[in-house]
């Protein structure tokens, strides 16, 4: 996701919805450049039809509409409606950045590290959250217990 809508003054106040739009729309453009889609001024365009943004940005389609406002309002957006049962075909404008001096934010480093995937369950001492480079480890809150496990419990204890 580029920084840029993020930090340049100008685009500050779009809504997080539109701008992962445009940054979905910005992924499109590169494919669309890759197979060739250019009208005949030379310019590419993207076919991006609504329905499938609110698929893949698992929104409704009216979040999806108003995502669309800003983007275009401020020229970073414009569509060609191309006729009846032709798909609209969407132009991204060429963006050149400004930075806003009171913006920071973190910079994005590529590290090359091993790493876990999302799916890993196999932790090893190592890498156990709440556990540091000396051993020792950080005090985890008591654990809760099922209704059932409680229930179970006092069962147990009344039999005693």
């Amino acid at each position: 996701m580029p920084r840029w809508p993020f930090s340049d003054p100008r685009y500050a106040d779009m809504s997080l919805d539109a701008k992962v739009t445009y940054t979905f729309l910005l992924n499109r453009f590169q494919l669309s450049r890759r197979n060739g889609w250019v009208n005949d001024f030379g310019e590419v365009f993207v076919i991006f039809p609504r329905k499938e943004l609110v698929r893949e940005l698992r929104i409704c389609e009216q979040r999806v509409t108003a995502a669309f406002y800003k983007p275009v309002e401020l020229k970073l957006v414009w569509e060609k409606r191309c006729g009846q049962g032709d798909a609209t075909q969407i132009y991204l404008a060429q963006v050149q950045p400004k930075d806003d001096p009171d913006y920071s934010c973190t910079t994005f480093l590529h590290v090359e590290c091993d790493s876990r995937t999302a799916e890993s369950e196999v932790l090893d001492d190592t890498n156990t959250p709440g556990v540091y480079s000396s051993g020792s480890r950080k005090k985890q809150p008591p654990r809760r217990r099922s209704v059932k496990q409680v229930h179970k419990k006092r069962q147990i204890s009344s039999h005693s």
